[in-house]
């Protein structure tokens, strides 16, 4: 069962993530207390973790803002992405369900690059690297990863905002997918490999 502070770290995560706490803006404790129903003190545990993951910055004595997706921030997590993604993708090419990779393919086959839907593009997407990175047995990437794809879903949404075009992108999600049916290991780590450095280049064009 989780704690308040775990269930309050949730919310204000998602609400991040999902920009409807923008970079740069205040956090209200006084107004989570009322929004959740729970005390300051779990709200408090939560902004310091929230601090400690790098979705938030706390100003002693003068309050807390939700962090910037920053030049730092963006190398950082597509440096990780890249030297753990593709071996951790390799793992979960035997693990995997048939019907998932079916249904995942089907919505990107379904995705109009002429009127893209971007929610559901960036929900696909997201869905995508969260299964790949779920099957290891090492319980501290597992961890590292479910910070590291919640950063890198708040970049994506950013970079869509700048960007129209995600041909090439579709494409390379339904090439890790074909690689995957095939249960092609070394063909699946070396198209999620390709995807994140196409993927970072992207980030740094229309963010910087």
């Amino acid at each position: 069962m989780k704690s308040k502070a775990d269930e309050a770290y949730d919310v204000i995560k998602d609400k991040i993530v999902n920009f409807q706490l923008a970079p740069g803006s205040d956090i209200s404790e006084e107004e989570l207390t009322q929004e959740l129903n729970i005390s300051r003190t779990p709200i408090r545990e939560a902004l310091q973790k929230l601090a400690k993951d790098g979705f938030v910055i706390i100003y002693p004595r003068k309050g807390t803002i939700v962090a910037d997706i920053t030049l730092d921030l963006i190398n950082s997590i597509y440096e990780i992405r890249t030297l753990n993604e593709p071996h951790m993708s390799r793992i979960a090419c035997t693990k995997v369900r048939d019907e998932w990779i079916q249904r995942v393919k089907a919505g990107f086959l379904a995705l109009d690059d002429a009127s893209l839907d971007i929610a559901s593009y960036i929900k696909l997407d997201y869905e995508l690297h969260t299964e790949l990175t779920r099957y290891t047995n090492n319980n501290f990437l597992k961890s590292l990863f479910r910070v590291v794809n919640a950063h890198n879903h708040r970049i994506r949404i950013q970079t869509s905002r700048r960007n129209d075009a995600y041909g090439r992108s579709i494409q390379e999600h339904l090439e890790i997918l074909d690689a995957l049916e095939r249960r092609d290991e070394a063909a699946v780590e070396d198209a999620v490999r390709r995807h994140i450095l196409n993927a970072k280049r992207e980030a740094f064009d229309y963010n910087y």
